[in-house]
Order: structure tokens, then C-alpha cells, then sequence
């Protein structure tokens, strides 16, 4: 007897291959969906604490680097100091809103840099964080960022622009120094005082604004800013360090009279300074104040100037006399080297 054959559904049988090559793929894209993170975390050095990751390093390849916001289930919320320092592989870094804290030095010399992007959330950038990244052209500053630290963007030569968020409200000494590219900057009504060299050597920085929080210009705050011809000191400055725009481009300055401190040759070598007006709060003109200014041919010394220092307008060379008006003080004057004419009463005397 013949066995009978059973009819065979072709149709399922074909589709059989089918089904077990999409459901192969599923679990190939599963798997590539669990390794990526995996893969890309691993590149990154970091610690726990506190329920909280810190980046402390990174091996991964040239390019462009995100830091993960998450690492293991637990936020990645710091980057401690030097973890990206030297590292010439990273061109450009995106940070997480989940990061607070840029540790000092963390990118520090990362001479391929030529962008950093920060999420809003970080609060601060610590000292040197971006110091001698030479490439680095742009940098977002969220509004979140309280503090940017001394020395935080020095020497960064081509940065040509950056915002400072009124969320700051300390920037450390010499955060811009030698970012040569700076053209303009406004400084937040958050900041009471421009540290010490914060923008020295920013020579094509052409505009400055200072708000009316300021009182203190630090020392050599503005040196070397050789573009810069015009600014403006509000009046809630009192003091004005030492060398503060030394070397500076100023075509003319007239210090606010609430300016009761001038620091030793802050207009020194402004080779471009043609006129200049001293506070009537001021007492004392320091020595070297006006050093080298050889385009000065005018200057307005108030009656509350009871004494000025050596050095004082030395080698201003095309200034043909000082005039001090109504006086009823002697005046101790040690630089003697120009002529000097009173105004009014007669001192009755002038000390040397």
C-alpha cells in the first residue's frame, strides 16, 4: 500500500526563513543597543561617590567627545581637575546639564580643542580649566555658572567672542589674559571687582563694558589691550589698580570723581593718550601715573590734589605744562621735570 504524503504548506515554510532572520536581527540590535553604552562609557576614567559619578579621565579616540550624563544608573556630576589634560585627541566637548562642577585644569592644554558646549546646570569652572587651549574658537557659558575660575581661559588665542551670563558673580584673575582674539566682552552687574590681569594682553579687544556694580579695577586688569581706545568707568569705581591700563590703546580718559585710589602708572605707556582728567576724589597722584604717555598734550588736575608722585608724567613728551586751579594747600610735588602753573591762589609754597 502507498502511503499517502501530507499536503505541505508552502507558504509557511517559506515565510519560516524569513521570521527567524527578523527575530535574528532583533536580538542583534538589542545586543548593539546594550554593547554602544557600555563601549562609549568605557573610554571614560571615573569614580563613585555619593550615589554620583566623576569623570577623572578619557582614552577614547580622536574627535569630538559627549560626556555622558549617566554613567551605571547614578549621574555623572563632576570633572575633577587635569581629567582631559594634555589630551591633544579632543577636538571639541559637549557637557552634560547634569555636571556641576569643571574641576581646575581639566582641559587644560588641550591644544586641539576648538569648541566646548556646556549644558545649563554647571555652576562652576575651576582654575585653568580651559588654560592654553590655543584652537579653542567657541565656548558656550550657560546661565547657570556662578563662578569662572582664576586663569579659566588664559591664553586661549582664538577665542574671538564669549558671553559672560549675569548668573556670574566672581571671575578670577587673569581668566581672559592673552586671549588675543577677544575683540569685545560685557562684564555681568553680578561682578563688584575686575581681578588682577583679567583681560591682560587681550590686544584686539576693541570694547569693554564695565557695569555699575564695580568698584575695583584691578591691577594690570587691562595692560597690553592695545586696541582698546575708548572706555567707559562708571562711577560707582573707587579704585583703579596699579598698571590697570598700562600699554593700553586710550586715546582719552576722564576718571569718575568717585575714583579716590590711583594705583602706581595705571595709564603708564598709552602711547595713543591725548587728554586725561583726574578725579576730584583723588589726593594723590601716584608715581608714574601718566609714565610715557607721549601723546598727551592735556591734563586736568583738581584742587583736591595735594601731592604728586615722581614719575608722575615722565617722558610725556608733547605735554607742555600741568595746571592745577584754585589751591589753598601746598603741594608736595616730586616730579619736577615739567612746568607747573597755578591757577588762582598761590599755594603758598610747593614741596618737593
Amino acid at each position: 500500500m502507498k502511503q499517502k504524503r501530507l499536503p505541505v504548506n508552502v507558504s509557511n515554510r517559506n515565510k519560516e526563513p524569513g521570521r527567524l532572520m527578523r527575530t535574528g536581527y532583533s536580538w542583534l540590535l538589542l545586543l548593539l543597543l546594550l554593547v554602544v553604552p557600555a563601549t562609549t562609557h568605557a573610554q571614560f576614567k571615573y569614580t563613585t561617590n555619593n550615589g554620583a559619578i566623576t569623570i577623572t579621565g578619557y582614552t577614547g579616540p580622536m574627535g569630538n567627545v559627549s560626556i555622558p550624563d549617566v554613567i551605571n544608573d547614578l549621574p555623572v556630576t563632576s570633572i575633577l581637575g587635569s581629567a582631559f589634560s594634555q589630551n591633544t585627541n579632543v577636538t571639541g566637548v559637549t557637557i552634560p546639564g547634569s555636571v556641576r562642577n569643571i574641576g581646575g585644569y581639566a582641559f587644560q592644554a588641550c591644544t586641539s580643542l576648538t569648541n566646548a558646549t556646556i549644558l545649563f546646570g554647571l555652576t562652576n569652572i575651576g582654575s585653568s580649566a580651559f588654560n592654553y587651549c590655543p584652537r579653542l574658537a567657541t565656548v558656550t557659558i550657560p546661565g547657570s555658572v556662578v563662578t569662572i575660575g582664576t586663569d579659566a581661559f588664559q591664553q586661549c588665542s582664538a577665542l574671538s567672542s564669549v558671553t559672560i551670563p549675569d548668573s556670574v558673580t566672581s571671575i578670577g584673575g587673569a581668566a581672559f589674559s592673552g586671549c588675543t582674539s577677544l575683540m569685545s566682552v560685557s562684564i555681568p552687574d553680578g561682578i563688584t571687582a575686575v581681578a588682577g590681569y583679567t583681560f591682560q594682553s587681550c590686544s584686539s579687544m576693541t570694547n569693554v563694558l564695565i557695569p555699575d556694580s564695580v568698584t575695583n579695577l584691578g591691577t594690570y586688569a587691562f595692560q597690553f589691550c592695545s586696541s582698546l581706545t575708548n572706555i567707559t568707568i562708571p562711577s560707582s569705581v573707587n579704585t583703579i589698580g596699579s598698571y590697570a591700563f598700562a600699554s593700553s590703546g586710550l586715546a582719552s580718559i576722564s576718571m569718575p570723581n568717585s575714583v579716590t585710589s590711583l594705583g602706581t602708572y595705571a595709564f603708564s605707556s598709552c602711547l595713543h593718550l591725548a587728554s586725561a582728567s583726574i578725579s576730584t576724589g583723588m589726593s594723590t597722584i601716584p608715581t608714574g601715573a601718566l609714565h610715557s604717555c607721549t601723546s598727551l598734550t592735556n591734563v586736568t588736575i583738581p584742587g583736591s590734589v595735594i601731592s604728586i608722585g615722581s614719575s608722575a608724567f615722565y617722558a610725556c613728551t608733547r605735554l607742555p605744562e600741568v595746571v592745577i586751579p584754585n589751591h589753598s594747600r601746598p603741594i608736595r610735588c616730586k616730579a619736577r621735570h615739567f612746568p607747573i602753573v597755578f591757577l588762582g591762589n598761590w599755594p603758598g609754597r610747593l614741596q618737593t
